[in-house]
């Protein structure tokens, strides 16, 4: 049960460093929409894009309504949890 939890939060930290690295690198490409801000860190249009293309696969990113408020709420924890200082010192 541990090694799945370690593999989770690795999981998610390489995740969440892959949002933020994604995120970083669109915003001066694409004039996207600020989704979000989330401790200082804003959260666009494309960002929301790529993640919820990578999380429906096949669906070609189209979300119902209510996998649409899941992926953003995935979304906004990531987002919380990779801005926090521990966050940053774990990568480090």
């Amino acid at each position: 049960m541990d090694f799945m939890n370690g593999s989770r939060v690795r999981g998610i930290r390489l995740a969440s460093i892959g949002l933020i690295a994604a995120g970083v690198l669109t915003s001066g490409l694409v004039a996207a929409e600020t989704i979000f801000t989330i401790n200082g860190v804003n959260v666009d249009s494309a960002v929301v894009d790529i993640y919820f293309e990578s999380r429906l696969g096949e669906q070609g990113g189209q979300a119902t309504p209510e996998q649409r408020e899941a992926l953003m709420t995935e979304l906004r924890d990531i987002y919380i949890l990779s801005t926090q200082e521990n966050a940053l010192a774990l990568v480090e």
